[in-house]
């Protein structure tokens, strides 16, 4: 079957067919060719009748029909959809592959402020991890020191004579220990934002003079 063709305008294949009374079917126009008489026109119409509405469509030959009755005969009118669904494909595939697209993009965009959100938290916990173990070593410097000097006290290894300068070594250990506690409960605080910062004087080289008095014995 082929619908005809006008240069000037699309014209979408059809064709009307009129029902006698008797069921006997006339093809009365429309761009198709070689209807009369053929089992396709037949089921077609059998397919429509069965339907019983004044208008539908038969999805197995992709037509769409519209059904008048005047009491003497009727007349229907068929046309071909299969354009329009082709159309409905290429919209509903045109529309998936632009949805995956997007999709794409936005788990990309969405893994990419993910990362940016989450990289200051990974840089304050490995600021973290980095003070805790600097700050273990930095403690266990002026405790080893106190323990070693309070036991060469206790145990007669220290004479009596030099005491009173190792006592005050263990006393500056001791303060050089508090320091940094005190240093990591302010970072501590600073990290819950509960710090009201302060400025003070810091003596360089009265900190150095007193880590030089404290590792005399290993210099």
């Amino acid at each position: 079957l082929l619908p005809g063709r006008n240069q000037d305008q699309l014209q979408l294949p059809y064709f009307t067919v009129e029902l006698a009374g008797d069921n006997t079917a006339y093809v009365t126009g429309g761009t198709y060719s070689n209807l009369d008489n053929t089992e396709e026109l037949q089921q077609i119409l059998r397919l429509c009748l069965q339907d019983g509405r004044g208008s539908g469509t038969i999805d197995s030959y992709n037509l769409r029909y519209l059904r008048r009755d005047n009491g003497f005969f009727q007349r229907i009118a068929f046309v071909d959809i299969s354009m329009e669904k082709n159309t409905l494909d290429d919209m509903a595939r045109s529309f998936l592959q632009i949805g995956g697209v997007a999709l794409v993009i936005l788990l990309g965009i969405s893994a990419l402020l993910a990362w940016w959100a989450t990289r200051p938290v990974e840089t304050a916990l490995h600021q973290q991890r980095q003070f805790l173990s600097d700050a273990s070593h930095e403690l266990k410097t002026p405790m080893t020191t106190i323990a070693g000097y309070t036991d060469g006290i206790l145990d007669g290894t220290i004479p009596p004579e030099q005491e009173k300068e190792y006592l005050r070594i263990i006393s500056d250990e001791s303060r050089r220990l508090s320091r940094l506690v005190r240093r990591m409960l302010e970072v501590s605080q600073l990290q819950s934002r509960d710090l009201n910062r302060t400025k003070a004087p810091f003596d360089v080289c009265e900190s150095m003079r007193r880590v030089l008095i404290s590792m005399e014995k290993k210099i």
